[in-house]
């Protein structure tokens, strides 16, 4: 079938001619649009649109130059607050199917509270690196990601410890059938409280930044750092009941800022990835708490299942950027392994993992 061009009306011939393609557009908002009931065309900055796809709303969080003000989770919509808090209530009141978050490099933006966030899509990234552009931009001046490149001056995200019930407790994400992606962001993992005890039963099922009910966790050429080599505090949550994902990719789990060593740091390594036992109701306002298990030797009613994909990400030389990539820290073996980032791991009778579908050996 022959294709029909596109026509155009020429003001001085006075009559239709086909458009010179390369050489002439037809601009989107000169089309009217009909506002009858039923339309789904749309006019888009590239053209006009017909279609289910929403644009997600994107939030750029600067705390030095935003403004918290009330947002209308509009189609692509672009606006710029000062305070992570005011956004993710926002996004917990509303619930948007997906929405993007930029957070200024270098800044620091702390988790305050708790946030119920339920099937919603929602993404991590920077914008205002001084050397590279945006995470999820078309990328000119370097032949690898910039979100991978070790030295991206990534954003902070960190959380507030606080007590109830006699056990210690942080700030976080409480996710249901929900996906968050982290792309070139950093997580600070708080240290132990001053007054410190021992004994995984002083903390709480809300121990980590991420608690995850049926739910998945993507990390992208991100940084976890454990403050110190006393705090039970950790990145992610295995809720019972329920199967959850975690991928990393060019992702580093620090203990002080640094791979783990010393006895003290590789006996902490365990809590940065949580098994968690009993039942957490995902209501707002139920009081959930519950304490660890005294010990993390694959209690039977951690009933949660985890499908983990694992990339190891040597140290690449970028000629253009004069730069190398984020590598991936650990490694996959027995002494300083994945394997020992986990609490409760449950095994069978030939110590082969039964609540984890992994990528690599565990």
């Amino acid at each position: 079938m022959a294709t029909i061009p596109l026509v155009v009306y020429d003001e001085q011939r006075r009559n239709h001619r086909p458009i010179v393609e390369g050489k002439e557009v037809i601009h989107p908002e000169l089309i009217p649009v009909s506002l009858f009931p039923g339309n789904i065309i749309r006019q888009n900055s590239d053209g006009l649109y017909a279609g289910d796809y929403v644009m997600p709303p994107v939030i750029r969080v600067d705390v030095v130059n935003g403004v918290d003000a009330d947002l209308d989770f509009v189609n692509g919509t672009e606006s710029t607050v000062k305070t992570l808090d005011f956004i993710l209530s926002q996004v917990e009141r509303w619930q948007p199917k997906q929405i993007i978050l930029k957070l200024k490099a270098g800044q620091v933006f702390n988790l305050v509270k708790s946030y119920n966030i339920e099937n919603c899509h929602l993404i991590f990234t920077y914008f205002g690196d001084p050397k590279y552009p945006d995470a999820n931009l078309q990328f000119q001046t370097s032949t690898l990601p910039p979100e991978i490149q070790e030295d991206l001056t990534r954003p902070v995200l960190t959380s507030i410890f606080y007590q109830h019930r006699d056990l210690w407790n942080i700030h976080g994400l409480r996710l249901k059938n929900s996906k968050v992606d982290c792309v070139g962001v950093s997580f600070a993992i708080p240290g132990a409280p001053a007054t410190y005890m021992l004994g995984d039963n002083l903390y709480s099922c809300f121990s980590d930044i991420f608690l995850c009910t049926d739910s998945e966790v993507n990390l992208v050429g991100s940084v976890i750092n454990k403050a110190d080599v006393l705090s039970k505090f950790g990145l992610y949550g295995i809720e019972s009941e329920s199967v959850n994902s975690l991928k990393c990719y060019a992702t580093k789990f620090f203990v002080q800022g640094r791979p783990a060593e010393g006895a003290d740091a590789l006996f902490i390594r365990k809590y940065f990835i949580k098994f968690l036992s009993g039942r957490y109701i995902f209501n707002i306002g139920t009081d959930g708490y519950r304490a660890l298990p005294a010990t993390s030797q694959g209690n039977v009613d951690s009933t949660g299942i985890l499908k983990f994909f694992y990339s190891i990400i040597s140290n690449l030389n970028d000629p253009v950027s004069e730069s190398r990539t984020l590598y991936t820290w650990p490694l996959v073996d027995v002494d300083s392994g994945i394997t020992n980032y986990f609490y409760d791991i449950r095994r069978d009778h030939l110590r082969r993992p039964i609540n984890i579908i992994s990528s690599v050996v565990i």
